[in-house]
């Protein structure tokens, strides 16, 4: 049984993006490991949770995704698992709540341009 993520679909404050490609978020939570006075090494524990650190590309300009403020950005992704002779598909859900988007360009001589846009988000919902 293989398990691969492939596709998604976005949304930006309930509106679909059109043309989004390669989706990537990061947790950015910290964590410590600091030890006490009796120990040789201390115990990893987290410290925050998140921010998280999101980019994806733009193959066209969409209206729906603008710089600033952002409540609300949910990605949808499709896993496929293979067993046998057949595939199956589970969506999984990414919701990432209060955060902003930072939208810039690429343009380059010969190749086709994108536009790359980053952001920052507080919390992370999966399901």
């Amino acid at each position: 049984m293989a398990k691969r993520i492939r596709r998604f679909t976005m949304t930006v404050e309930g509106a679909t993006v059109a043309g989004a490609r390669d989706f990537r978020y990061d947790d950015n939570s910290e964590y410590d490991r600091s030890r006490a006075d009796d120990e040789v090494v201390g115990d990893q524990v987290r410290m925050s949770t998140g921010p998280y650190a999101i980019s994806f590309e733009l193959l066209a300009p969409d209206s729906n995704v603008e710089s600033g403020l952002v409540d609300a950005l949910v990605v949808t992704a499709k896993q496929i698992e293979r067993s046998g002779a057949s595939e199956s598909s589970t969506d999984i859900t990414y919701t990432f709540a209060q955060g902003n988007l930072n939208v810039g360009g690429d343009v380059p001589t010969e190749n086709a341009g994108r536009i790359p846009v980053t952001g920052e988000f507080k919390t992370l919902a999966i399901s």
